[in-house]
């Protein structure tokens, strides 16, 4: 049985992250992500894609407090991870 990666969120996430994992870590939808993110992806050549986690959460932390909903799920212990889901 395979498990669905939104019910399912890494303890330890690894430092490239496909855009998938970026939207996962920001809690953004995908259509959102290609609207707001201006950090660049990695290319790892043979098609491969991903994108340093560092760089989404220097990108995450500098976000003007009107976006703050989107960094929420950054910070462990806001009570804003499951904020939606009932």
């Amino acid at each position: 049985m395979k498990r669905r990666r939104s019910k399912w969120i890494p303890n330890a996430w690894p430092l490239l992250l496909t855009r998938a994992e970026v939207c996962e870590y920001l809690g953004i939808p995908p259509e959102r992500f290609f609207e707001i993110c201006p950090v660049p992806p990695v290319d790892l050549g043979a098609k491969v894609i991903r994108y340093h986690r560092w760089q989404i959460l220097e990108w995450a932390n500098a976000m003007p407090p009107s976006l703050m909903r989107y960094r929420a799920s950054l910070v462990p212990g806001s009570g804003e991870e499951h904020k939606g889901e009932q």
